[in-house]
């Protein structure tokens, strides 16, 4: 299926299985072989192809041999027995060529689309694989739910700690996030320090309003907002959930508490 059939199990983008499972911009052809060498590998669609090369060449010689020198022949000139040495000779090396080239090209596809589709540092989507790709078919049966979360103070923390240390967190917190959505769930990197989750209801549901987390020996805390995902589609959960969040960081800085 279409959509975020790119993730692997554990939530992260899966650079084996990306945006060009349905190539664009390919004929029947490349699309078939394209699809070929992934489905065989190049060895294996090396020798099927080979097979076919020389099998039609025997075929069509025999053809001719039969049309020229009659239905009745029975002699394999030594005409018939070139044409079928030479494909044998001559075709497994420039098949293999052109099999090998395919992978690799495809290999650099991939690479390509993976490094477009996630975000570098903490290894999840980043933006534009998240919105490009989404599809909530393809993540779980039965209702689901967004959470945005946002790290609380995080250009604080930058300034007191560091930048090594402010992307370790980005990296825990994006670890913690796909653990959560265990094997259900699809996690981004909008932006920034904000992070999106996309799951099962039960799972949003466990995440508390704030979080209180440590990585690398700093303590730092992380807002939530979350919302149902519904008919009116993901812009419309993700805005629900982003002005909860808000909501929670001003009842915050104003001494309230959600939870």
């Amino acid at each position: 299926m279409a959509g975020l059939d790119h993730i692997r199990t554990d939530g992260r983008p899966d650079p084996e299985n990306g945006f060009l499972d349905t190539p664009m911009g390919l004929s029947r052809l490349e699309a078939w072989a394209l699809n070929a060498v992934r489905r065989w590998g190049p060895l294996g669609l090396t020798v099927r192809a080979s097979i076919a090369a020389v099998l039609g060449s025997v075929l069509i010689s025999v053809a001719v041999m039969i049309v020229i020198v009659g239905p009745g022949a029975t002699m394999i000139s030594p005409g018939l027995v070139l044409s079928s040495a030479v494909p044998t000779i001559v075709a497994p090396p420039v098949i293999a060529v052109i099999v090998r080239l395919i992978a690799r090209l495809d290999a650099t596809g991939q690479e390509l689309v993976s490094a477009a589709t996630t975000d570098p540092l903490t290894g999840v989507f980043n933006r534009r694989g998240f919105f490009d790709g989404f599809d909530a078919t393809e993540i779980a049966e039965g209702p689901l739910a967004v959470a945005i979360v946002d790290v609380d103070d995080f250009k604080q923390l930058n300034d007191r700690f560091g930048h090594p240390k402010g992307d370790a967190i980005l990296r825990h917190l994006a670890t913690l996030l796909v653990e959560h959505a265990e094997e259900e769930g699809v996690v981004a990197r909008l932006g920034g320090d904000e992070f999106v989750l996309v799951a099962p209801s039960d799972a949003i549901r466990r995440l508390h309003t704030r979080e209180i987390l440590t990585s690398a020996a700093v303590a730092y805390s992380a807002t939530v907002g979350k919302a149902d995902l519904g008919d009116d589609g993901l812009q419309a959960a993700l805005a629900t959930a982003d002005a909860e969040l808000y909501r929670h960081k001003s009842n915050r800085r104003r001494g309230r508490t959600d939870d």
